[in-house]
């Protein structure tokens, strides 16, 4: 594999597993943001319940299970924009720290990760919304305030408990073979569980 590409996927999903928690409060503006179609919100809302299920160890243990989360949250902003109608513009434009890089973060990863595993990846997005977390689907989350809050209180939980930071991965994340070996597994476990 070409050594340029390995370092600009790793140096890619460092800044993005970094940023993961505010990324998550992004979801949640799209999520709550009434200018969005409907359709742009549930992909928000779902996305939210990938990166908080309780699948990944949370800190530093597993920095490897969140590569994922990070390819999911970086699709997801794309699904908005496509899928966000009227507000999608406006919506880009607020959060333009994420948008401008998104298009090269996206072309990264699917060079590095391949076509089996990017678009694994991104079969994911049109299934979001069918998501549920605690035995609560999107549609709960988004149509009642108890549940939304519950679901605020969760984000805030996972942003206080995340530890993964610069240093730590200077220190853990050089490698991508374990990255790949991750995600082929993740792919393989789902395919099993499918048939």
């Amino acid at each position: 594999m070409n050594e340029s590409l390995e370092r600009r996927f790793l140096s890619t999903v460092r800044r993005y597993l970094v940023s993961l928690p505010f990324d998550v409060k992004v979801l949640f503006e799209a999520k709550d943001d009434p200018d969005l179609d409907r359709r742009a919100r549930e992909v928000a809302c779902g996305a939210i319940l990938y990166v908080l299920t309780p699948r990944d160890a949370v800190g530093e243990k597993n920095i490897i299970g969140y590569v994922d989360d990070v390819v999911i949250v970086r699709l997801t902003l794309k699904a908005i924009a496509d899928k966000g109608g009227d507000g999608a513009q406006p919506f880009r434009d607020r959060f333009a720290e994420q948008y401008e890089p998104l298009d090269d973060a996206l072309a990264c990863f699917r060079e590095f990760l391949g076509s089996e595993l990017y678009d694994w990846l991104a079969s994911k997005i049109d299934g979001l919304p069918k998501l549920a977390l605690r035995n609560k689907r999107v549609g709960a989350y988004m149509d009642d305030e108890e549940n939304a809050e519950d679901l605020y209180e969760q984000g805030i939980s996972f942003q206080t408990d995340f530890e993964i930071t610069e240093e730590l991965l200077a220190d853990r994340f050089k490698q991508v073979r374990p990255v790949l070996d991750h995600l082929r597994q993740r792919k393989s476990e789902e395919a099993r569980k499918i048939t």
